[in-house]
């Protein structure tokens, strides 16, 4: 009875001893297949928003889907917790390899890829025989491929294959190598590998997505009719729905770059009705619409789009529609209004849609378009009148009698009106009721609002204050009640005025930058509308052409500035435009080398001129610098075989003068000294020469060839000049000192002039003059 109540305590023990470590490692296995049913999930949603655009930059996992969220990162590390209990706890438990190789998944998933590398080979080594070492073999592999280690990732997967292993080991090794050499972007290799697999693989799953990616490896080569090809053997080995719709979804993609749109049209239909793939209608609505666009049948792809945003409100695909809406109406029907229209509705719709900062962008193109649209013709109409009526009538020699008689009559009141309501005079209309229809119209009731501000007493009753005389008074800042000092207020104020009006120009440019004061209406009032219609032609041109993408129109624009643009100021940018426009979007070397040609030849010193130049490829441009490099030779040959240094030296001058700014006319200098100091010996002249050198290029690389040799020469002349003035002063002093001896001696003794040497009498000349003149210093004849 003792031992069975023994037997039966031992066996308990051991059971609950055994279920302890099982619990264990069955709870780590519990939290790791959880948090790999969430990986799952969200992979298949961030897919699902990659194709269609919402996946945002700043979340990591948009840069790496491996990364896992935080609840499966909690579920991994609550695995490993486990896992290592196992390890720690019961190091002796049948499951120690079990707890190995899911601690190596844990750390892969992770992203811990060293430590996930530690625990394969653990278990690798330390259990050769466990039925989880080709599996993770297989883990090992794609750990090494993360960690950047192609070579043994490709050896792994080699070994494994050339291992007796089960089949279904075997084909996902086959796989996993293919996917190796994708991720290296050797795609033709990746290839062969992935076909092996699928013909080999008895899966059907690594059959299916081994097609599928030879289809992505052909789409990167640009073989897209094998693309299509693999991926439709993808669809008929697919096991289930998810693996046949991106294959097929991926087919319709290829032929559209295929421009097979009928075919891709087909593909998304089918996919429209397969009620599995619900989610995924609107993506196969929006690229059916796409293909319709790309064909040119943009009413029936207006259709589409239209029925997106009815159908799927607020979606990803609803915004992307109104963007390609807008896209229609601006580049194929220009129809910019409705474009507008479009653009701006597209962020409203779903502000996460890919195309929605690319809608705001366009929208503001256009409207900076419609502005400028508006603008230029507006200036088109002011260059058609021609200049204000009262700019004119500044300019005219005439008095006012034959103003009056003129057309430009009414134009006196041009300069008032302008002035009272701040307008541009070239905006006034050209009608006789200029004055009252603007004035009225704007400004009925500023009469009775001033003459209610006023007592009746401070004017006479009999004064009644017209609407010219309350444009008078806003215009020249008078108070009202002075009119009332002129039973002719109008006439008499005006008249009086309007000398001043004359003599300061316009009146409304002294007013706007007497009150506004701001360079930019200083820089307004100053732009002609010539000027004004150039600068918006050309900012026109620009957003066609970088904005809009159509060449065509910005072509047109920029050939009006070319006609119109009498100062030549926008003309080099023109030029270079459109050589530019002709060369890159329309192939036409010969008109765009025209154009480079005109601008090399009437605009040499322009910055552009250098670009243009290089633009050029069908007209052979003479270059300046090998014209020089021949009068350089010629040069040379005078001097070298035939020793003829005057025409050399003629001609290295000519360089010099001619072309300052080539490199040869440093070299010329040079060469001119060489020939004064080594062939005709005038080392003055070669010294000179090489002073020039030295002014005119100091930075030269010949300069510094002469550099010493030049300051070595000037400190000598300087030492020469310095013992030259002391000898001449030390000279002068015994002069003087003889010439004192003589003096005395003279003084006490009968002259003998007559024995006197040359040198004697020449200091008795001296001496007798000093006595006259002492500031004389040199003999006078005598």
């Amino acid at each position: 009875m003792k031992n069975f109540k023994l037997k039966f305590l031992i066996l308990a023990l051991f059971f609950i001893s055994n279920c302890a470590y099982y619990n264990t490692f069955f709870n780590a296995n519990m939290y790791f297949n959880d948090a790999e049913k969430q990986r799952e999930e969200r992979l298949k949603k961030e897919k699902k928003q990659r194709q269609q655009g919402q996946t945002q930059q700043r979340n990591r996992r948009a840069a790496n889907p491996n990364r896992p969220s935080s609840q499966e990162l909690k579920n991994y590390n609550l695995s490993i917790e486990k896992a290592s209990k196992v390890l720690e706890i019961y190091p002796k438990s049948k499951y120690i390899d079990d707890a190995l190789f899911l601690l190596g998944k844990c750390f892969f998933r992770k992203l811990d890829y060293q430590k996930a590398e530690r625990k394969f080979i653990e278990l690798r080594e330390n259990f050769p025989n466990s039925e989880f070492v080709p599996e993770s073999k297989l883990w090992l592999g794609k750990t090494y491929i993360e960690l950047r280690d192609y070579e043994t990732a490709e050896e792994t997967f080699h070994q494994t294959l050339n291992t007796d292993v089960e089949d279904n080991i075997r084909d996902e090794a086959r796989y996993l190598l293919g996917g190796l050499f994708k991720h290296k972007k050797d795609y033709v290799t990746a290839i062969s590998e992935f076909e092996t697999a699928a013909d080999r693989a008895k899966d059907k799953t690594i059959r299916a997505q081994s097609y599928y990616e030879m289809g992505e490896c052909y789409f990167e080569i640009k073989n897209y009719e094998k693309a299509v090809e693999s991926f439709k053997k993808a669809r008929k080995y697919s096991p289930d729905d998810k693996i046949e719709y991106e294959a097929m979804f991926r087919a319709g993609l290829t032929y559209q770059l295929l421009e097979q749109f009928e075919e891709a049209i087909n593909i998304f239909n089918d996919l429209l009705g397969n009620i599995v793939n619900e989610e995924n209608w609107p993506a196969c609505r929006l690229e059916t619409a796409h293909c319709y666009r790309l064909g040119k049948d943009f009413d029936t792809a207006v259709d589409w789009y239209l029925d997106i945003i009815e159908q799927h409100p607020k979606s990803v695909e609803a915004a992307d529609s109104y963007f390609y809406l807008g896209k229609i109406y601006q580049e194929n029907k220009a129809e910019y209004d409705f474009a507008l229209e479009y653009y701006d509705k597209a962020p409203l719709e779903n502000a996460r849609a890919e195309k929605a900062n690319d809608a705001r962008a366009k929208s503001k193109s256009i409207k900076e378009l419609l502005e400028l649209r508006e603008n230029i013709i507006a200036q088109e109409e002011r260059i058609a009148k021609g200049d204000s009526m009262a700019a004119v009538i500044e300019n005219l020699d005439m008095d006012e009698d034959e103003i009056n008689k003129s057309v430009l009559k009414f134009s006196r009141f041009d300069t008032l009106v302008a002035t009272a309501l701040e307008f541009p005079l070239d905006s006034l209309p050209v009608y006789e009721d200029t004055l009252m229809s603007i004035y009225m119209v704007q400004y009925k009731d500023y009469d009775e609002e001033l003459m209610n501000q006023l007592p009746e007493q401070q004017y006479r009753k009999e004064f009644k204050a017209s609407f010219l005389d309350t444009l008078l008074a806003h215009s020249l800042n008078l108070p009202f009640a002075y009119l009332s000092d002129y039973q002719d207020s109008l006439k008499n104020i005006y008249d009086r005025y309007y000398p001043t009006f004359k003599q300061n120009k316009l009146m409304y440019e002294l007013y706007l930058n007497k009150n506004k004061g701001t360079d930019a209406a200083v820089k307004n009032e100053k732009e002609t509308p010539l000027q004004a219609l150039i600068q918006a032609k050309l900012s026109l041109a620009e957003i066609y052409l970088f904005d809009f993408v159509q060449p065509d129109s910005a072509m047109a624009e920029y050939l009006d500035v070319l006609e119109i643009d009498t100062s030549g100021a926008a003309i080099p940018k023109t030029l270079y435009s459109l050589g530019y426009i002709a060369e890159t979007f329309q192939q036409d070397t010969i008109y765009a080398d025209s154009m480079f040609q005109r601008l090399l030849t009437e605009y040499p010193d322009d910055p552009l001129t250098q670009h243009a130049k290089n633009q050029i490829k069908t007209i052979e441009i003479q270059d300046p610098e090998l014209e020089i490099a021949e009068k350089y030779k010629t040069a040379e040959f005078a001097y070298l075989d035939h020793q003829n240094y005057g025409e050399a030296l003629n001609i290295f001058s000519s360089i010099t003068e001619d072309y300052p700014d080539s490199d040869f006319a440093p070299r010329s200098i040079l060469a001119s000294g060489w020939i004064y100091e080594n062939e005709l010996d005038s080392l003055d002249k070669a010294y000179l020469t090489y002073q020039s050198l030295m002014e005119k290029y100091p930075d030269s690389p010949y300069t510094a060839q002469i550099k010493k040799k030049v300051e070595v020469v000037s400190k000598a002349k300087s030492a020469v000049k310095d013992t030259s003035s002391v000898k001449q002063e030390q000279t002068q002093e015994i002069q003087l000192a003889e010439a004192d001896t003589l003096s005395q001696t003279l003084t006490t003794a009968e002259l003998d002039i007559a024995s006197m040497d040359k040198e004697q009498y020449r200091l008795y000349l001296k001496t007798e003059m000093e006595k006259n003149d002492q500031r004389r210093t040199t003999a006078r004849r005598w």
